[in-house]
This record gives C-alpha cells, sequence and structure tokens, in this order.
C-alpha cells in the first residue's frame, strides 16, 4: 500500500524507473523515499512495460521515442502520469535502455492532471532532455527534484488561484493541417492573453491553447486516443484544422474527427467546434473550393447533433486566424455585466440606441442595445470598422465616423491604463458632447479594468 507521504492536501509520489536487460524495469529513485519498495516496483513495472511489447521496440528503439501518458492504479484509488523516454546505452539490447519518469497522485486529484497537463508535459520533457544526456545517480536525484518542486509550484499556484477563470482550447487535426503555422500566429497576436506556464504575474483570466498532435503511422493511432482524456478533459474549444487544398485526406479528417466526438460523448464534454479549413490560400482554385463545399455539407449532415462552427484561414492572411481565435474566445470574455451596465449608461447620456466595448483584438467585454434590430446592426458594423483599424497603417485619428442610412455611427479607439479598447456606439450628438461622455465612461471602467484584467 502507498504511505501518506506528507501532511499536505498534495498526496504524490514522484518516481524514475528504467529497465535492465537482467532485471526488467527497476525503480531507480523514488521521492518519498518512505514509499515501500513494493509501491515502487509496481509503478516501475507498470510505466516501463507501457511500450515494451511494442513492435517499434522489438525492431530497436528510436532515440526520438517518448510517450506521454495517463497510467491508472485502481487497485489502489490512485492515477498516475508517466513519461516514456530512451536513454542512449550502447551496452543495452537496441543500444537504447527505456525509461520513465511518474507521477502519481489521488484519483480524487485526477483534474490537476488534466488542467495542468501542457505545463506538466514541458516539465517532463526538459526532465528527459537531462536525464538523457546524464543518468549519473546523483544527476538522477537532482533532476526529479527539481521536477518535484515544479510540479508543487503549479499545484501551490492552482490553489491560491482556484477561483480563476480558464479556458481551455485544443488545436488538432490530421498531420500536415498547418497547426504549427496558426499557432504561431496567435501567438504573436495574443501572446498577453495566452499563458504557458503560472506564475504570480498572471492575468486572472488565462486562455490554454494545447496543440494535439497526431502522427499518421499507425504505430501512433493507439497512444493518440489512450491520450485523448488527457486533451479533452474540460475543453471549452476545438479546434479542428483541416487541410484545405489537400481534398485527397479529407475522408480521413473526417473519420478522425467522428473518434474525437465519439471520444467526447464518452467523456460527457461538450465543447464549442470550430473546423477550420485552413491554408484557403488567396490563389486556390475552384475545383477544390466545390470540394471544400461538399465537404462541410457531408460533415454538417453526419455531425448535426453537434453545432459546428466553419472557418477559413490562411496563414497569408493572420486576419484570418485572429477572426477565428476572438470567435473562440469570447465565450470566455464576453458579455461581463459590469461593462454592460456602463454601456448601457453611456448609450444613454449620447442619445444613442446601441454600443459595444471591445478589446483591442475584438473581444467584446460589454454591449447594450434597445432593440435586436439596434443590436444586428451595430454587431454587423464592428467588425468592418474593427479591420479597418487593424489593416490601415496611415489612420492615425483615434475615432471613425460613418453615417448609414440616416444614422451617425462611431467607433472610437480609448486608452485605459497600459490596455487599448475600442467603443462603438450611434449618436445624434456634436464630437464635443461625445467626448465628455467617454472621458466619463473611461473613469468609470478604469477600476473594472484594474479588477478584472490587470
Amino acid at each position: 500500500m502507498i504511505e501518506q507521504a506528507h501532511k499536505d492536501s498534495f498526496f504524490y509520489i514522484v518516481t524514475f524507473s528504467m529497465f535492465s536487460d537482467v532485471k526488467g524495469p527497476v525503480p531507480i529513485y523514488c521521492y518519498p523515499d518512505s514509499v515501500n519498495i513494493d509501491t515502487q516496483v509496481e509503478i516501475a513495472m507498470k510505466s516501463v512495460s507501457l511500450l515494451m511489447g511494442e513492435a517499434v521496440y522489438q525492431a530497436g528503439l528510436s532515440d526520438d521515442l517518448k510517450y506521454f501518458g495517463i497510467l491508472p492504479f485502481p487497485e489502489l484509488n490512485y492515477i498516475g502520469l508517466t513519461y516514456f523516454f530512451l536513454i542512449p546505452d550502447e551496452l543495452a539490447r537496441g543500444k537504447s535502455k527505456a525509461a520513465t519518469a511518474t507521477l502519481v497522485l489521488k484519483e480524487t486529484d485526477d483534474h490537476f492532471l488534466y488542467n495542468n497537463i501542457h505545463i506538466l508535459r514541458i516539465l517532463f520533457d526538459n526532465a528527459r532532455l537531462t536525464l538523457r544526456k546524464n543518468h549519473e545517480l546523483s544527476t538522477i536525484k537532482e533532476t526529479i527534484e527539481d521536477l518535484r518542486q515544479n510540479i508543487l509550484k503549479i499545484w501551490d499556484y492552482n490553489q491560491k488561484n482556484s477561483n480563476s477563470n480558464q479556458l481551455k482550447i485544443v488545436c488538432t487535426g490530421l498531420d500536415n493541417a498547418g497547426k504549427t503555422s496558426y499557432i504561431e500566429i496567435i501567438n504573436s497576436e495574443f501572446s498577453e492573453l495566452l499563458n504557458v506556464a503560472p506564475n504570480e504575474q498572471n492575468s486572472k483570466h488565462t486562455v490554454s491553447l494545447i496543440k494535439w498532435d497526431y502522427k499518421p503511422k499507425e504505430k501512433y493511432h493507439k497512444s493518440y486516443f489512450e491520450n485523448a482524456n488527457l486533451y479533452l478533459y474540460n475543453v471549452d474549444v476545438l479546434m479542428y484544422l483541416i487541410d484545405a487544398q489537400n481534398p485527397d485526406r479529407f475522408e480521413e479528417s473526417m473519420d478522425l474527427l467522428s473518434r474525437i466526438f465519439h471520444t467526447l460523448d464518452k467523456l460527457k464534454v461538450h465543447p464549442e467546434i470550430q473546423i477550420i479549413l485552413h491554408k484557403f490560400d488567396p490563389n486556390i482554385n475552384s475545383s477544390i473550393s466545390s470540394k471544400i463545399n461538399q465537404f462541410k455539407r457531408t460533415i454538417s449532415q453526419i455531425h448535426s447533433n453537434w453545432s459546428l462552427q466553419f472557418f477559413y484561414t490562411s496563414k497569408y492572411d493572420s486576419n484570418s486566424i485572429k477572426k477565428s481565435f476572438i470567435h473562440a474566445i469570447s465565450i470566455f470574455t464576453s458579455e461581463k455585466e459590469p461593462f454592460s451596465s456602463l454601456i448601457q449608461r453611456f448609450v444613454r447620456k449620447v442619445d444613442g440606441h446601441s454600443g459595444t466595448f471591445l478589446t483591442q483584438y475584438g473581444l467584446v467585454l460589454g454591449k447594450y442595445s434597445k432593440t435586436s434590430e439596434w443590436e444586428h446592426l451595430t454587431w454587423n458594423l464592428k467588425d468592418d470598422l474593427f479591420n479597418m483599424f487593424q489593416h490601415s497603417e496611415d489612420l492615425q485619428i483615434p475615432y471613425l465616423k460613418i453615417q448609414f442610412n440616416g444614422i451617425t455611427l462611431y467607433y472610437y479607439k480609448i486608452q485605459i491604463n497600459s490596455h487599448e479598447f475600442h467603443l462603438v456606439f450611434d449618436s445624434p450628438k456634436d464630437r464635443k458632447k461625445i467626448r465628455k461622455n467617454i472621458d466619463l465612461f473611461i473613469t468609470q471602467t478604469t477600476p473594472l479594468v484594474q479588477d478584472n484584467l490587470d
């Protein structure tokens, strides 16, 4: 039986094990050292044996082979997270030794694994890189201790920020669908929102964007779906990327998506689904466009029980990527009641009918409309105005004024602390009176910005 590691609420074990051609899986180091040897051997046996039966191992291990996944201990009511990897050794079979670093928790703490899978993978991979270069006992102890301390920091951070808001977005799809280029643009444009690792300076509101890689080789298919729980647990948005320029793989992509939907159903998780037709470049030909339209119809019919949102994106048009991402995170940031109340007050003071308050990325923080018709009008025009601000390098003025069917619509750029915001509204008043009310709006909004965004 696993013994109590310490008196804190966070009970965990961290181990490092290796495969010996003579003894089989052997525990090399374990924290805490009070864990009995039988339990250490059980963890070593279960973790190291994870891929030992694979044909890829029997044929000789690749230096790049690694596996990161859940390791259940149902008989003990514990759950583990293990990283299987290889350590070069000229004397070993296949010239490599199988090794694992494993974190074991109480089953009741499984949410810690699922909610922090991205940063945990980074920490485990850093340990792997160190141990591949040097696996002397002193280095093993130092590396596993560093890993343990970093895991504890994440736990402490989670405990202190248990009420913080986090949006979990998973980006997946077939290989060569363009996930890397898509995420690179998101990272460059929205770095303030994306948090890779927790630290005390992080905003209360965080977005976790995780890439879930799919490898085409059959030997990796099993591990892809075995890891599904890690990626799909509590997911808010699933971004499924498809290579729009490769219709020959549409059917394969549809099959993978169907399996993902089946997994989501089993987990009873129903996130927002974005089908992103990536690489939809300006020069795409009409024949491919026709196949894409047919693909959309087919996938919508097959998965009619899911609400699917389709986006066309290209790395040559960063705004197309930003639009899909903004839509994804709008479910996380939109309709904040305090901001909406201030917008309502502002619209009434300028004798308007509708108003929307947005971040510089186009995320809606609050909105108000007297009627659904006005809401529809403002909502549609705001995107056009937002794009004009984004595209125009020569536009130095802080606002746009548009007259449309007898309506005067304004789009203002305002600064609150270090943040840029946009304010869209209609008003018959002159600019001087509008400016006075905007200054009042900024004064009233500043405390909310400090509480919610700083």
